[in-house]
């Protein structure tokens, strides 16, 4: 319903008992009830130790979770490698991420990795260090 306000429009949307659920400034959206989409990631790093002899050559795996929270609740997650060595990414667009490389012993990976989280209305970035260690007793 558009009113009035100096030589704006303000327009609110009504939920139930006229619970305000934003309001515009002309185009402008100046307030909303909508609890901010935010999120937190955690993990990324993993260290292989094998004692000697060991394989030249190994898989290393670690993984990452995204906790998204308030928004719409209905979440779309992507993750991609931003910078730093070549590592491969599986499981894109759940919540947990799988980052694998195979790693010649004494070695080690470490990229930059961004994780895309959107509600439909907001999109929000969390960039994270992954780093993953194949290490001998030598």
């Amino acid at each position: 319903m558009p009113i009035k306000f100096g030589n704006s429009d303000v327009t609110t949307f009504r939920l139930g008992n006229s619970q305000v659920d934003r309001i515009y400034w002309g185009d402008h959206l100046v307030w909303t009830s909508r609890v901010p989409l935010t999120a937190s990631v955690s993990g990324g790093t993993a260290q292989v130790f094998q004692p000697e002899p060991a394989p030249a050559q190994m898989t290393v795996e670690a993984q990452a979770t995204v906790t998204p929270s308030g928004g719409t609740g209905s979440y779309t997650i992507s993750w991609a490698r931003i910078s730093g060595d070549a590592i491969t990414i599986g499981t894109v667009n759940a919540r947990t991420a799988r980052f694998t490389a195979n790693l010649f012993h004494n070695s080690q990976r470490t990229a930059m990795v961004r994780c895309t989280i959107s509600d439909g209305i907001t999109t929000i970035t969390r960039d994270f260090q992954v780093t993953l260690y194949y290490y001998t007793n030598l």
